[in-house]
């Protein structure tokens, strides 16, 4: 019904989004907190799990590059899986009278 549509489209445009997000931060340069972290500057941050970090340029660019992939392992089929459920909830409406 209605609920296809709506969850349907709601996936692929936060899978978009994701996607979007994810390309932007692999082809930007290393950031700590918006500010751009140049070599031999380090980042401080707070973790939720492990609590206070440190990292120097090189760990935060392999920790942003993680990240980055992991937006787009996730978008892409969450855009996939969206598209098929909105197009199932499409299709699925033709034959029925209201």
């Amino acid at each position: 019904m209605r609920q296809g549509f709506v969850y349907g489209g709601l996936c692929v445009l936060v899978g978009i989004g994701m996607i979007v997000l994810g390309g932007a931060g692999l082809a930007s340069g290393v950031t700590c907190h918006g500010h751009e972290l140049a070599q031999g500057e380090k980042c401080f941050s707070i973790e939720r799990r492990i609590g206070p970090v440190l990292r120097d340029h090189d760990e935060e660019a392999a920790a942003q590059t993680r990240q980055n992939w992991l937006l787009l392992g996730f978008g892409v089929p969450m855009t996939i899986g969206g598209g098929l459920w909105f197009a199932s909830s499409v299709r699925g409406r033709r034959g029925r009278t209201p």
